[in-house]
């Protein structure tokens, strides 16, 4: 899991860092000398490319799509302090009256935890109260509306 690792150890002002891997992604060469060096040739442009894409996101978080969370518990697979699972229950689609901005949740998405709908990237980085960034696993009893995320 070294990706989503350190995504997830990422705080608002490395994601807001537009030169955080300046000087780290080289040119990828056309001839390697093993499988080894080939996988290792992308690791900093994927790392670089997943980086600017949440940078892209946290800049437009004032009209990102959201979804209250109703309740949030330790998951079965729940095993510190790296199997940080939970399952969240989110508030039904047929119960919000309008849908639009609504979040409606794939696997493998990111999303951010927060206490407030976030209006502006300061939002996401109040004293005592940070985002918590999240992964979306899988789905509960066939339904959108309960997931099991990693965080």
């Amino acid at each position: 899991r070294g990706l989503i690792d350190l995504v997830f150890s990422w705080s608002v002002a490395d994601v807001l860092n537009k030169d955080l891997y300046k000087g780290k992604v080289g040119q990828i060469p056309k001839i390697f000398l093993s499988t080894d060096d080939y996988m290792k040739s992308f690791i900093y442009p994927l790392i670089e490319e997943t980086h600017a894409d949440l940078f892209s996101k946290m800049t437009t978080v004032s009209r990102a799509p959201t979804r209250e969370i109703l309740a949030i518990g330790k998951s079965k697979d729940f095993k510190p302090p790296k199997e940080l699972y939970y399952t969240i229950s989110l508030k039904n689609v047929r119960d919000i009256e309008s849908d639009k901005g609504m979040y409606e949740p794939e696997v493998g998405d990111l999303i951010a935890l927060t206490e407030v709908r976030p209006k502006c990237i300061d939002d996401l980085n109040r004293p005592k109260r940070p985002y918590l960034v999240a992964l979306v696993q899988g789905y509960r009893d066939g339904t959108s509306d309960i997931l099991q995320i990693l965080s």
